[in-house]
């Protein structure tokens, strides 16, 4: 006996969790997403309004199919006596089901109204907060998750979430008054009939369980395999000039096909679900609360039992209700448990915390002069990454233009990285005018940052817009000014662009060279009148002639000739662009090895002086 202890006590925890599990789900169900909720505030009023019309529309129902039953009852009399239709006995019913019928169209088309509106504009609402909240993760998150990825969820995922939320529990309102109303009018008329259709109920609760744990694991696998495909998209047509370089359209089209394959698999298994699901949950269910009680109401009236033709058409109408609100329930935890499994993970990332965040008592930096201060700055990727960063401690002057070179991955960018605060170090600190910048909000501090990167990509909007983005308030004359001075005229070109300014640029600024996105970044930069101005291999990917125009253009903004004179950190390959710095920093794995001007360096003969050789200086 003793050795079944253990047995029984395990299954009967398992059952005991899987029932504290159930009635959360049925809790959520009803109560819904808590995310969700302040979102569904805003709606109160038509989603309240949506619960009238679904009680109103229960009891009209129900009204309807008495009224129904005494017509017909009526009538067999009227016809057996031979007085034809009455307008004293039959015209108060017949009128009384044709307001009833006229009515609940209007009722139904008010709720279906009502609800899609709320839906549509929950689905708004929800994008907007995901994209905001996704927007402000850290740099590790964008890392962890890729851009097509992130867009395929924000934009369908969060249509889930809403139908979750309003077409999952919404139709319970319905069901519940339904099978209330019309249990209680169907035991009023025959209470021995009516046992029939509640011994079904069991069953259909225990099969739509099943189902709803399958439906969940089908559509967890679902949503993984469609934000996979629109990963495999996004990423093949921003990669189209490689892929036709390469001639891989076809195999990039089979990789694509692949994986839709792999997404319409799963789409089977949804389909088989539910093929078994209808079989089994409403086909059986419908003999048993239909179709049994005409053949069980036709019998009690061959037996003159006391039930009349009216009463039997009034049971089935009852008797079709309560099933109607069983297949409701059935569908809304189906779209309970789909929706679920469709929506875990974005409802998981409503409640992110950047791992980069402004502290609660963050202050405002006020303007900076532009000094920078690295002590003792540490950084690695993770708990267990390799470190990138290993006790760099530097004190740059503001006005100063500081370059720092070394080979790939010694750490140049990361520098730039952490004085924008994308990250954080895992050692030491970073201040800015001798304020540690993790004290500061964010915006703040960024809105005295401005960066041009290795290689720019653009908004697919207008070449005004991408070169306002980060400013206002800025003035046709000074966008004009900010042109001239990064070398930017060939807007003005009208054969290549017609609309001039208004120009869209195409996807990632597809539609300009390199050089001409380059410079609208430029603009961008001097527009902002940086008090820190960072490049990073800014002229890296360009060629020698648009090098040097990008460079001039370059020098002008660091210079201070284009505005206010920035501090200015360069990240640098080509040590030609960097000879008239200040100071130049050689990084070498995560350390500062040296610091100089270009001259001091090469008197010095060590690793700059090495790396200027390896140019064929």
């Amino acid at each position: 006996a003793i050795a079944y202890r253990k047995p029984i006590a395990a299954a009967v925890a398992r059952g005991a969790a899987a029932a504290a599990e159930g009635a959360r789900q049925i809790k959520d169900l009803v109560m819904g997403d808590a995310v969700v909720k302040p979102f569904l505030k805003k709606h109160s009023k038509a989603l309240w309004s949506a619960v009238g019309l679904l009680a109103l529309d229960a009891v009209l129902w129900n009204a309807g199919s008495h009224l129904l039953g005494l017509f017909l009852d009526a009538a067999r009399a009227a016809a057996l006596a031979g007085t034809g239709f009455s307008m004293t006995t039959l015209g108060p019913l017949a009128l009384g089901v044709a307001a009833i019928f006229i009515v609940s169209l209007f009722t139904a088309r008010a709720n279906v109204l009502l609800t899609g509106l709320v839906k549509n504009r929950l689905v708004r609402d929800l994008r907007v907060a995901l994209n905001r909240k996704v927007l402000r993760q850290d740099m590790a998150f964008h890392l962890a998750n890729e851009s097509g990825a992130l867009a395929t969820r924000i934009s369908d995922d969060t249509e889930s979430l809403a139908e979750k939320n309003v077409d999952a529990r919404l139709p319970l309102v319905n069901a519940v008054l339904f099978f209330a109303i019309s249990s209680v009018m169907m035991v009023h008329t025959s209470w021995s009939l009516s046992m029939l259709v509640f011994a079904v109920m069991p069953f259909i609760g225990v099969v739509n369980g099943w189902f709803g744990s399958k439906f969940e694991q089908v559509y967890q696998e679902f949503t993984k395999r469609r934000a996979d495909l629109g990963r495999t998209a996004q990423e093949t047509l921003e990669q189209s000039q490689t892929v036709k370089v390469f001639h891989r359209e076809e195999a990039e089209v089979a990789r694509y096909a692949k994986k839709a394959q792999a997404l319409v698999d799963v789409g089977e298994k949804d389909a088989k679900l539910g093929a078994n699901s209808h079989m089994f949950a409403s086909s059986l269910t419908d003999f048993f609360t239909k179709h049994s009680l005409y053949i069980l109401g036709a019998w009690a009236v061959a037996l003159a039992s006391g039930m009349t033709i009216g009463q039997i058409a009034a049971m089935t109408f009852y008797s079709g209700f309560i099933k109607a609100s069983f297949d409701s329930i059935s569908g809304a935890w189906m779209k309970y448990k789909q929706t679920s499994g469709a929506t875990g993970v974005i409802r998981g990332w409503f409640d992110l915390k950047p791992g980069v965040d402004d502290a609660p008592d963050a202050k405002v930096l006020p303007p900076v002069a532009g000094d920078i201060t690295l002590e003792g700055v540490g950084f690695q990727y993770g708990k267990e990454g390799q470190p990138i960063l290993n006790g760099v401690t530097l004190d740059i002057k503001s006005g100063q233009t500081v370059a720092f070179v070394g080979e790939s991955g010694s750490g140049k960018s990361t520098v730039l990285r952490l004085v924008q605060r994308l990250w954080d170090p895992t050692a030491g600190s970073v201040k800015v005018d001798g304020v540690d910048i993790r004290t500061v909000t964010q915006e703040s501090l960024n809105r005295q940052i401005a960066l041009v990167p290795q290689d720019t990509r653009l908004f697919d909007e207008s070449i005004r817009f991408n070169m306002l983005f980060g400013s206002s308030g800025v003035s046709q004359a000074e966008l004009d000014a900010a042109i001239k001075a990064a070398r930017a005229e060939f807007v003005n070109d009208a054969r290549l662009f017609p609309e001039g300014l208004d120009t869209k640029v195409g996807e990632g600024g597809a539609r300009l060279s390199g050089g001409q996105r380059q410079r609208v970044a430029i603009v961008r930069a001097i527009l902002k009148k940086p008090a820190i101005l960072l490049l990073d291999e800014a002229t890296s990917a360009l060629d020698k002639e648009t090098e040097a125009q990008v460079q001039a253009a370059l020098d002008d903004l660091t210079s201070g000739r284009a505005g206010r004179k920035p501090t200015t950190l360069v990240v640098a390959h080509n040590l030609t662009t960097i000879m008239n710095s200040d100071r130049i920093v050689v990084m070498d794995r995560g350390a500062v090895v040296e610091v100089g001007t270009h001259a001091e360096l090469l008197a010095k003969g060590g690793k700059y002086f090495a790396l200027w050789q390896a140019q064929g200086r």
